[in-house]
């Protein structure tokens, strides 16, 4: 009890001495732990009750003080320590501290001999000390141990704080010199070359981070801004990256044409198929799309509009009108169809298709509606059309940020294996345009070594695997090197937005030996007939799709197989349901290690 109570006092003091002060050097110590003893107790007079106004300037308080160090402190601390208890003094009470000369008569051998001394459990402690006092010397060793420990961690906390920044600071520093030596290196080397030193490795996904300041501020605004010049960073970086992000929806949304003279913006059609039960946002911008890119969408206009939604971009084309003008310059004669306009995606009359202009692209973003945002997104395009079955369609202001994310080198292998689940085939079909697009580039940096890209695509609507084969997917699937297989769960009764794999037990063996060989990876063009079927497939309703859900494992351990015979280098990518990337992951790790090293991974995960 005699300890504890002793502490506590001790500890009281120090908090209020030190809780709002300057960090004091080694010679200030000493003094600083006699303030902080004398401050825990009460003595009547001046200053009752408030602690800087007490220890400053209640005689009894300063002569204690004056007494105390003069027995326990070295002369050499005297001076350095009553300089750092008058500042703050100076500083928190409003007046300085009662000189020494002052007391001086209070301050005699004789007098001081006369204080009576005080140890932790007298009884007197908590009480009004109506004379100075002195204390013994295991409370003074107490105080000064705490004091030296208090010091020695507000010393070496700046310390180790700004090691932190010098610390991650490097840290970032040696991942951007990586990135551009990465880059500078991808850069001079073909992607045709068949070394594989040259060829990359799948690049790490980076996404914006923000903090903010307010409940930091809040946890250490009792220490009187000492911490502030950690906090103060941390809002730079964060008012830096809203600053950016600003300028970047600005970016994005608006197009100026010098030449012209114009101003254009982006404008977004939203329509919900509900055979599909998909939503699809149709937007133009002029800064140029990609593979592996997401975007933020917000609604301005809303009661959140401040709110930003990150989605996976999953189509883009060229505006109508520069498709126009692309296929007068190459004398199209060919009657637009789903084929010759393969850019003009969006089901609307109006909207992005018609207020797009030269230069710009046409993106389109598949969201499968849920709660919050997307359902409220659905109930909108619901009521523009409430009796019809037809494609429920409403334009709106969404404003675009992006790109952000990286794309996976895919086009620096032989052999692609997409294995799609649900809305994961939103990350698929870029690549499959990258593809296309990289095929017909004259410029060799710009070109792919694929020589076969295969899509297998599990979705529990039968009705969105038909309209986007029908519609993004046209073109591609009726190419000799891309080839495809679609699988319906829904006759399954599979919960939306939910893929598991299944057991062995649960496929049927004519269907998986069917999915199997039906696979363009597995086996030889000569044998491969299902890419054929693509033409007039909606048109006669003869798209194949299997009812069933795909055998991951066995066709993942084909098109490895395949892959080694013919000395090829496979990158297998996945992309949806947990469950369904746990099982292609697996797969491709023990085709690895039991076949060859010629095998890659990918995966893009995404959160609903």
């Amino acid at each position: 009890m005699k300890q504890f109570f002793g502490v506590f006092l001790t500890l009281v003091g120090l908090f209020t001495s030190h809780g709002l002060a300057r960090v004091i050097s080694k010679d200030q110590e000493c003094v600083s732990a006699v303030f902080g003893i004398v401050g825990g107790l009460n003595f009547e007079g001046i200053g009752y009750g408030n602690y800087y106004l007490g220890i400053c300037q209640n005689p009894l308080k300063v002569v204690s003080t004056y007494a105390i160090s003069k027995a326990y402190c070295s002369s050499a601390d005297l001076g350095p320590g009553f300089e750092y208890l008058n500042w703050a003094c100076l500083q928190y009470a409003g007046a300085g501290l009662i000189p020494e000369a002052d007391v001086a008569v209070n301050l005699t051998d004789e007098a001081i001999s006369r204080y009576p001394i005080l140890d932790q459990d007298d009884v007197i402690v908590p009480k009004n000390l109506t004379t100075p006092v002195l204390v013994t010397r295991d409370w003074f060793d107490l105080g000064f141990r705490t004091e030296d420990t208090w010091d020695y961690e507000l010393r070496l906390h700046p310390t180790y704080g700004w090691a932190m920044y010098g610390f991650w600071g490097g840290i970032l520093l040696i991942g951007m010199l990586r990135r551009l030596i990465t880059h500078i290196i991808e850069s001079r080397s073909s992607p045709l070359s068949t070394d594989p030193e040259d060829l990359g490795a799948a690049d790490s996904r980076e996404k914006p981070t923000a903090g903010t300041k307010s409940l930091a501020h809040i946890h250490t605004s009792i220490f009187d801004g000492d911490y502030n010049p950690y906090l103060w960073p941390l809002v730079a970086i964060w008012s830096f990256d809203r600053f950016l992000r600003i300028v970047r929806v600005v970016y994005c949304n608006i197009h100026v044409q010098l030449r012209k003279k114009t101003l254009h913006r982006s404008n977004a059609a939203i329509s919900y198929d509900q055979d599909a039960n998909i939503i699809q946002i149709d937007i133009n911008t002029h800064v140029k799309p990609g593979p592996g890119k997401h975007y933020y969408l917000y609604q301005p206009f809303r009661f959140t509009g401040w709110e930003n939604h990150p989605l996976t971009l999953a189509y883009w084309g060229q505006s109508a009108v520069e498709t126009s003008q692309t296929q007068q310059r190459d004398n199209t004669t060919d009657p637009p169809s789903k084929t010759a306009d393969v850019s003009v995606v969006t089901p609307s009359e109006a909207g992005p298709r018609d207020t797009a202009i030269e230069g710009e692209y046409l993106l389109s973003f598949w969201i499968r509606p849920y709660d919050g945002w997307t359902r409220q997104l659905r109930d909108q395009c619901l009521k523009s059309q409430p009796l019809s079955q037809l494609h429920s369609i409403i334009t709106d202001t969404i404003l675009l940020e992006g790109p952000y994310g990286i794309a996976e080198p895919l086009w620096t292998f032989d052999e692609v294996l997409l294995i799609a689940g649900g809305s994961g085939i939103t990350a698929m079909v870029p690549y499959i345009l990258d593809h296309i697009a990289r095929t017909a580039a004259s410029n060799k940096s710009s070109q792919t070594r694929i020589r076969g890209l295969t899509l297998i695509w599990t979705n529990p609507k039968e009705a969105f695997i038909r309209r986007i084969a029908q519609r993004e997917l046209a073109t591609a699937l009726k190419r000799d090197d891309v080839r495809y297989e679609f699988y319906c769960t829904d006759s399954a009764k599979v919960e939306v937005g939910s893929l598991p794999s299944p057991s062995i037990d649960e496929i049927p063996i004519g269907d998986a030996e069917k999915g199997a060989t039906e696979s363009g990876v597995l086996k030889g063009k000569e044998e491969t007939d299902i890419s054929e079927s693509a033409d007039g497939a909606d048109e006669a309703g003869s798209l194949p799709i299997t009812m069933c859900r795909p055998d991951i494992p066995a066709i993942i351990e084909k098109a490895a197989a395949s892959a080694a015979e013919s000395g090829s280098r496979l990158a297998v990518f996945s992309c949806g349901p947990g469950g369904m990337s746990d099982t292609a992951r697996e797969a491709t790790y023990r085709v690895i290690r039991q076949q060859n090293n010629s095998v890659e991974y990918f995966e893009e995960s995404f959160g609903w």
